[in-house]
């Protein structure tokens, strides 16, 4: 049976299209885990250098059926090969594009949240619903959207339900980019294929250093920083960087 998910290759950018239109692209368990192992292969990959995650025009990505719920247990709550594809997705180390139309609701919106920059098309749709069947989030969206949106709006995403339109969300925060749907996919993976063109040594370092920022408290965050820094000032890519900057020609980055 297929795992709803193909993938894609356009230069030094792998794209992850999630494909279960009839059912609004649900992370159900083993479409997460294909996203994840999909992800984590193009991550390891020397030749890839940037990631790109989309759905199509209707869906980005939904959650469960709920009637999917009805015989889980506190044990199934607690299961860590349940937890373990967003554990894995955040720690990817290659930057993340999400390309969002449509819905994005529940473990979609968790998918959002955990890419590094978001491009959604003017008719996409954000939201939570779980706790209108009486359930929370699994996925870290407790944690991760009053860190991205603040504390106020996430309480009225969260408790109430409540959904956001692209426009909306730009302007809070959740998103990066609002553009019109023709140009979803191309403007994704040209984003993607430039930041592809960039010293993945950087890269890397300033993605970990924004993880970080929403875990450290400010003082130790800083000092992270400096640490990350000091460590590029001694590499050879940014040395051959500035080189390249000088001598009026494109880098030769080798990650090293």
């Amino acid at each position: 049976m297929s795992s709803g998910l193909t993938s894609e290759r356009e230069g030094a950018v792998a794209v992850a299209r999630l494909a279960r239109p009839d059912t609004l692209n649900s992370l159900v368990p083993a479409l997460l885990g294909a996203l994840s192992d999909a992800l984590q292969a193009a991550d390891r990959d020397p030749g890839v250098r940037c990631l790109v995650v989309m759905g199509d025009e209707r869906a980005f990505a939904t959650g469960e059926d709920p009637a999917t719920y009805l015989d889980r247990s506190t044990g199934d709550g607690l299961d860590d090969a349940a937890w373990r594809p967003w554990q894995e997705i955040a720690r990817l180390r290659k930057p993340l594009v999400a390309a969002v139309a449509g819905f994005a609701l529940d473990a979609g919106l968790e998918l959002v949240l955990l890419a590094d920059v978001v491009i959604a098309a003017e008719s996409a749709c954000f939201g939570m619903s779980q706790t209108r069947f009486g359930l929370i989030p699994g996925g870290g969206a407790t944690q991760r959207l009053p860190r991205r949106v603040g504390r106020a709006l996430a309480g009225d995403m969260l408790l109430s339900g409540r959904t956001l339109g692209a426009m909306e969300a730009r302007g809070c925060g959740l998103v990066s980019r609002v553009v019109p749907i023709e140009t979803l996919e191309s403007q994704a993976v040209a984003l993607a294929q430039e930041l592809a063109r960039a010293n993945p040594l950087a890269l890397a370092a300033a993605k970990d250093a924004l993880r970080q920022a929403e875990e450290l408290p400010l003082t130790a965050g800083l000092a992270y920083e400096r640490q990350v820094r000091a460590r590029l000032l001694a590499s050879d890519d940014f040395k051959e960087g500035i080189r390249a900057f000088m001598e009026q020609r494109p880098p030769l980055f080798v990650g090293r």
